[in-house]
C-alpha cells in the first residue's frame, strides 16, 4: 500500500542493519574467542618453557650444552626450586605440542654486558631484532612485542642465582614465541568473515523485506478495514441526512402548513432521526470497543431470568409481526457478566430474527448448560442465511440481503460478537437451525 511504502522501506533498512549488525557482532565474538584461544595456547607454551627452565636452574642446564635444545627441558625436576618454593605445576603439553612449541620458540641468553651469549635456533633473530629486544624495559610479565615487524610473545627470565654458559655469566634468558603463523591465520579468518558478511548483505536485505512485510501486514489490514469502515459509515450517515434535509426543505417551502398537514413529513423526520441516533450509538460502541475503552459492569447474572425478560420485552413486537416468540429450555445458570450488555445482545439478535421471520413463524429462546459452558440460543423459522454469506455476517455494514434490510446498518452482529467476546465467550451462527429451517444464533460463555 502506498501509504506504508516509506515505512516499509524504513523497516527493511532497520531489519537489514540489525541483521548485519548481528553478523558483525557474531564475527567479532568468534574473532575474539579465536584470538584469546590462540593467545592462551601461546602463553601456555611460553610459560611452560619458562617454568621448566626455572625448575632446572640448580642443575646448571646451560653449563653442559653448546646450545639450548629440548632435552634439558625434559629432565626430571628436582624436589624443590632454589627459592625453596613448591614445585611448579606439571605442564599439560603432550609430546606433539612440545614439538610444535619448539618449532615456534626462540631462546636468547643475554650476558651481563648486554651482549648475546647464544640464541637458539641460531640466526633466528637479526642484529636489529636483538637490539630491539634488549631495549625493552626489564619485566617478568608475559607480553606481545614486535621485532622488526615480526610478532612475538616474550617472556623474560631473570635468574636469582648465577648461570654461566661456556664461561660467560648470563644476566637474562628471553623466551620468544613466533606468532607470525597465528597472526596470519587470524587475519585470514577475519578477511573470510568480512567477505561472508558482504555476501550475506543481500540475504539480510531479503530477510528485511520479508520481516517488514510481515510486520506491516496486520497494520495494512487494519488500515484497510478502517478506510472501509469510514466509507461505509459516511454512506450510512449520508442517506438519512439527505432525507432529513429533503423534508426540512419541504417544510420551508410550506411555512403556513399546519402540523397536521405536515404529519407525514414530521413522521419521516422522526424515523430518520431515530435511525441516525441508533447508527451513531452503534458506531460509538464499536469505536470504544476497538480502543479498549468500552467498560463492562460485571456482576452475578441469572441467564434464565434475562431470557424471560427478553421474551417479555419483545413479545408485543413479535405479535405485531405475527410471529410467535417463546422460551424453550431454560437452565438455571449464573454468570459473571454485564447485564446491560447481555440485554443489548438479546435486542440485536431478536431484532434480526423478527426482521427475517415471516408471519406465522416462530422464534425460540433457550438457556443451556453444557459441562463448564453456558449457552444462549436464539433460533427462528425465518428465511435463513445462504452458505456464502455465513462467513461474512460478522463484518461491519455487511448485509446478506440489502433489499430486505430494515433500519439497521449492518452493525448489529458485529456489536453482538464483541459483547460475547468481551465476556471471554464465543458466538456462532448456523443456518439452517437444528430443527431444519431458519437460523440459529449461539453465544457460549465459560462458567466458573
Amino acid at each position: 500500500m502506498t501509504v506504508f511504502r516509506k515505512t516499509a522501506w524504513q523497516l527493511v533498512a532497520l531489519y537489514t542493519l540489525a541483521f548485519i549488525g548481528i553478523l558483525v557482532l557474531f564475527a567479532w565474538v568468534v574473532d575474539r574467542v579465536m584470538a584469546q584461544r590462540l593467545w592462551s595456547l601461546e602463553a601456555q607454551a611460553v610459560t611452560s618453557a619458562a617454568t621448566q627452565m626455572l625448575a632446572h636452574y640448580n642443575d646448571q642446564i646451560f653449563g653442559d650444552h653448546d646450545e639450548i635444545d629440548g632435552s634439558p627441558m625434559n629432565r626430571p625436576k628436582p624436589k624443590s626450586n632454589p627459592a625453596g618454593e613448591d614445585d611448579p605445576p606439571p605442564t599439560s603439553l603432550d609430546e606433539e605440542e612440545r614439538e610444535t612449541r619448539d618449532q615456534h620458540m626462540v631462546y636468547v641468553l643475554q650476558g651481563t654486558a648486554r651482549q648475546v651469549v647464544v640464541q637458539t635456533p641460531a640466526g633466528s633473530l637479526s642484529n636489529a631484532e636483538l637490539k630491539q629486544l634488549f631495549a625493552f624495559p626489564a619485566s617478568n610479565r608475559l607480553r606481545a612485542v614486535l621485532l622488526d615487524n615480526t610478532p612475538f610473545l616474550l617472556q623474560a627470565v631473570y635468574p636469582t642465582s648465577p648461570i654461566v654458559y661456556h664461561g660467560q655469566p648470563v644476566k637474562a634468558v628471553y623466551l620468544l614465541y613466533n606468532r607470525t603463523m597465528d597472526v596470519a591465520f587470524l587475519r585470514h579468518m577475519t578477511k573470510v568473515m568480512e567477505v561472508s558478511i558482504i555476501g550475506f548483505a543481500g540475504l539480510a536485505a531479503a530477510i528485511g523485506i520479508f520481516l517488514a512485510n510481515r510486520a506491516l501486514a496486520p497494520i495494512s489490514r487494519a488500515w484497510t478495514r478502517q478506510q472501509q469502515f469510514v466509507a461505509n459509515a459516511s454512506h450510512e450517515l449520508r442517506t438519512p441526512l439527505s432525507i432529513v434535509q429533503l423534508h426540512v426543505e419541504r417544510m420551508f417551502r410550506n411555512p403556513s402548513a399546519t402540523v397536521e398537514e405536515m404529519a407525514e413529513t414530521l413522521a419521516a423526520l422522526d424515523r430518520e432521526t431515530r435511525r441516525l441516533q441508533k447508527l451513531v450509538g452503534d458506531l460509538l460502541i464499536l469505536a470504544r470497543a476497538d480502543s479498549g475503552h468500552a467498560w463492562l459492569q460485571m456482576r452475578e447474572v441469572q441467564l434464565d431470568v434475562l431470557a424471560r425478560e427478553a421474551e417479555e420485552r419483545f413479545g408485543d413486537l413479535a405479535r405485531a409481526h405475527g410471529v410467535h416468540l417463546l422460551t424453550g429450555a431454560l437452565a438455571s445458570v449464573q454468570l459473571q457478566a454485564d447485564p446491560e450488555r447481555l440485554r443489548q445482545w438479546f435486542a440485536i439478535v431478536l431484532d434480526n430474527a423478527l426482521s427475517f421471520t415471516p408471519e406465522g413463524g416462530r422464534i425460540v429462546i433457550e438457556v443451556l448448560r453444557q459441562h463448564n459452558r453456558a449457552l444462549l440460543v436464539v433460533k427462528d423459522t425465518g428465511s435463513g442465511i445462504a452458505p456464502e454469506h455465513l462467513s461474512r455476517v460478522w463484518e461491519r455494514f455487511y448485509q446478506a440481503d440489502p433489499s430486505r434490510a430494515t433500519v439497521g446498518a449492518g452493525l448489529g452482529l458485529a456489536i453482538a460478537k464483541w459483547i460475547v467476546e468481551a465476556h471471554s465467550g464465543e458466538m456462532s451462527i448456523a443456518s439452517p437451525a437444528d430443527w431444519g429451517v431458519g437460523t440459529q444464533v449461539t453465544a457460549s460463555f465459560p462458567v466458573h
